[in-house]
């Protein structure tokens, strides 16, 4: 057989699967096998139901109807964020970066490293600091900050004072000078 070309040149080419839920199908034969290629499915809105993924090789991944917030991987072994048209993020290996004038807003927070090029502000919400949850450090009372272990309120910050609350005990296997 030879090829077939469809085409046009002027107006739309149509193809039009008119039973009810039924798709389009692209085929062909890949290492002489049959193959689909593509589906778009007729009971779903016409979702691209693709056999083998997308690759976009660099292009942009526009997620919105006004084209101000997407994707894109178009330098090597990153991926770009964009949101409302300002580039929020980036994904490179092992690391996750909020542009400046960008926030991390999260209910939880579970980190092996966290870096920052300024100040990490959790503006007075509880730093985590072991598995079950019952060791902390929070700042919710202005100018002081509060030391949680085991899930007892153990010491106390404020401004030039270190206080020991009630059934806390420091040990000294040092030296303790005043």
């Amino acid at each position: 057989d030879a090829a077939s070309t469809l085409a046009t040149s002027a107006g739309n080419i149509t193809i039009d699967a008119q039973g009810n839920d039924t798709d389009i199908i692209f085929k062909g034969t890949d290492g002489g096998a049959d193959t689909t290629f593509l589906t778009i499915d007729g009971s779903d809105a016409g979702k691209l139901l693709p056999n083998n993924g997308i690759d976009l090789n660099g292009k942009e991944l526009i997620l919105d109807a006004d084209a101000d917030t997407s994707i894109t991987a178009d330098t090597d072994d990153q991926i770009d964020i964009r949101i409302a048209g300002a580039d929020d993020f980036t994904f490179t290996a092992n690391t996750f970066t909020a542009a400046s004038g960008s926030t991390i807003a999260a209910q939880a927070l579970t980190a092996t490293t966290i870096t920052t090029s300024s100040t990490l502000d959790i503006q007075g919400q509880e730093l985590v600091l072991d598995d079950d949850g019952d060791t902390s450090i929070t700042a919710d009372t202005d100018d002081q900050i509060d030391i949680r272990i085991a899930g007892a309120d153990d010491f106390k910050f404020t401004a030039n004072t270190f206080t020991i609350e009630a059934g806390s005990t420091i040990v000294n296997n040092g030296t303790m000078s005043s």
